[in-house]
């Protein structure tokens, strides 16, 4: 068989309150969505498949596809199991924790919230008293702006504008440093993401300052304050892929 017929061209985990289908279907494109007792774990060995591509399947050459990470094949086998499983993150914290587990995703919850908040991306402080997230709800600078809603009696209060964040320009994808002193955004520069951010000094916001321009964004912290951001490709104004980079602390 050809090189990239032992390579992985697709990976999923079906959470089975949300799929319809719960009998073999004798049909893969169905069998592969099979949500029964457990859910299931799908692979596909060989080919990933081109519509997948965000942008127009015609110019998504071979060179571009090897860049994009798309493999190439004549084969492309698709494996389902139904069987129990268990998939755990390790966090930095040094806890374990089920993220999928007997067919349903796990850790989180629906929360009351208000729908006109219009919330996009974003980060809750480690007290659980602060939501900050971008939007471009009323009120907006930008096209997206930084806005931050506190916990009141219980309730998610009225969000505010971080004024002193933000700018005319987009500011989103907000993340707090450990000690929430240190507000990470991603802004758009000279026409492309950039990775800011903003200190707090006397418990008040200041403006945010450049990190790293440019085609850089969605900035966070690990707990000994090294820098994990994303690196963007883009072609003709459209993204076309994206590398995780890590600036070390000094």
């Amino acid at each position: 068989m050809d090189k990239g017929a032992n390579k992985l061209g697709e990976f999923s985990l079906t959470d089975k309150r949300f799929s319809k289908i719960n009998v073999f279907m004798a049909n893969t494109l169905f069998d592969e969505n099979y949500g029964g007792k457990y859910g299931n774990c799908h692979i596909a060995v060989g080919a990933s498949y081109s519509d997948s591509y965000a942008g127009d399947i015609k110019d998504l050459s071979k060179e571009l596809k090897k860049k994009l990470g798309f493999n190439d094949s004549a084969l492309h086998w698709d494996l389902v199991n139904t069987e129990r499983k268990r998939v755990s993150a390790h966090l930095v914290s040094g806890e374990t924790i089920a993220i999928y587990e007997n067919g349903n995703w796990g850790s989180w919850e629906i929360i009351e919230y208000d729908p006109a908040y219009q919330v996009g991306e974003l980060h809750i402080t480690a007290d659980g008293e602060e939501l900050y997230f971008h939007s471009s709800r009323p009120g907006s600078l930008g096209a997206n702006d930084i806005w931050v809603s506190r916990m009141l009696d219980g309730t998610w209060g009225e969000p505010e504008n971080l004024t002193l964040v933000n700018s005319e320009e987009d500011d989103s994808r907000p993340f707090l440093s450990e000690d929430e002193q240190q507000l990470w955004i991603t802004r758009t520069y000279k026409g492309t993401p950039a990775v800011f951010v903003s200190y707090k000094e006397n418990g008040v916001w200041q403006e945010p300052v450049l990190i790293v321009s440019q085609f850089a964004g969605e900035p966070s912290l690990d707990n000994e304050g090294n820098l994990y951001f994303v690196h963007h490709f883009f072609w003709e104004g459209v993204m076309l892929d994206a590398d995780i980079y890590l600036a070390k602390k000094k």
